[in-house]
């Protein structure tokens, strides 16, 4: 499903597994300054709330990892990620 934060931020699906919760945001292209920052923070932001430290932002090709205080975001390209073989070992 997908969550608002408390702030109105927007993620785009959440994921719980095995207990856990999974944030994805889903991007094309966040090439653009304020787009990244957009993206980054709604999962910052969700992290916090659910009180894990970690996110993902799916996009059409960019891959990094990137750290926001005490969340770690993977950014990976959607192909890589449809090609995951679950959402324990995702292959990111």
């Amino acid at each position: 499903f997908y969550y608002k934060t408390r702030s109105g931020k927007e993620i785009d699906f959440v994921v719980f597994y095995e207990g856990n919760a999974r944030l994805f945001q889903v991007c094309w292209d966040i090439t653009e300054k304020n787009t990244f920052e957009r993206e980054k923070q709604a999962v910052v932001e969700a992290a916090k709330e659910f009180g894990i430290r970690e996110g993902t932002i799916i996009t059409g090709n960019r891959k990094d990892q990137i750290i926001e205080g005490d969340i770690t975001i993977s950014i990976i390209p959607a192909a890589e990620f449809l090609l995951s073989d679950s959402l324990e070992n995702p292959g990111y």
